[in-house]
């Protein structure tokens, strides 16, 4: 995803004018998002009408509450670019990459989108690897930092953001800035392996698989893995239990994120 715009170097306010490039491989899940993002805005414009009826109040075409979200609704996804051409970002100032959580594939990319995008700053939204390594891989000489939302992100207020050694100053107040518009809550970590989440998620991980290998062994496997379960979602009050988060998280992206780990 990348921001076209003009903009001071640690200011996202003021009177910009901006356009949001929205770039995945597979057109389906282009369609996907856009669905999703009208979807979303609909319901925000339905939460919104007194604040919506101010906004557009010399627009005297239109009179229902309907007429006016649909306006919203049109005029917010104006700004959106869906696109399956990696050149279509040319010129673009702010990068939010989420691609796979591989090592490999993110600095092959991210060179590609540097050779157009020269001048502009990035958010990686990477699970695990650690910032200062994409940073030198590719090289972005402080140019990027790490931007991790919790899952879903729609949802969740947290947001981890990761400062590697020598990040531009005005890249970290351009991004604490932009939390605050998201509404999210920033916790500052430390630039190594899986961050703060993840670096408890794995490790509860590995205490969740060795205890049901312990526990299989008198009870059976099945019903070893369900006592964790439920051991780690009642008396940890939580709203998932250990191997229920594996599943909606996915268990590739959790293998993805241990093997960033055994990989240093």
């Amino acid at each position: 995803m990348a921001r076209r715009a003009r903009w001071g170097a640690a200011s996202l306010g003021g009177d910009k004018s901006y356009v949001l490039t929205l770039m995945d491989v597979d057109q389906s899940a282009l369609t996907g998002l856009m669905s999703y993002l009208r979807a979303q805005l609909t319901k925000l414009g339905e939460k919104s009408t007194v604040a919506l009826r101010a906004a557009y109040a010399d627009r005297a075409d239109l009179v229902e509450n309907g007429e006016i979200i649909n306006a919203f609704v049109e005029d917010a996804l104006s700004f959106c670019r869906p696109t399956t051409s990696l050149e279509a970002i040319k010129g673009s100032t702010l990068i939010f990459e989420a691609i796979i959580e591989d090592k490999n594939i993110k600095l092959d990319v991210l060179k590609k989108i540097d050779a157009l995008c020269p001048d502009a700053y990035y958010l990686t939204n990477t699970s695990s690897i650690p910032i200062g390594v994409i940073d030198k891989g590719v090289p972005l000489n402080g140019r990027i930092i790490g931007y991790h939302f919790y899952n879903p992100p729609a949802v969740q207020k947290l947001l981890e953001l990761i400062s590697p050694k020598g990040v531009k100053p005005e890249l970290v107040e351009v991004g604490v800035e932009l939390a605050g518009k998201l509404r999210k809550k920033v916790f500052l970590a430390n630039d190594i392996a899986g961050f703060i989440g993840n670096g408890h998620f794995m490790r509860d991980i590995l205490h969740a698989t060795s205890e049901v290998k312990r526990l299989a062994q008198e009870v059976g496997e099945a019903e070893a893995a369900y006592m964790m379960n439920r051991v780690s979602q009642e008396f940890m009050v939580r709203p998932m239990g250990i191997f229920q988060l594996i599943d909606y998280v996915g268990i590739d992206v959790c293998r993805f994120i241990m093997n960033v780990w055994t990989a240093r």
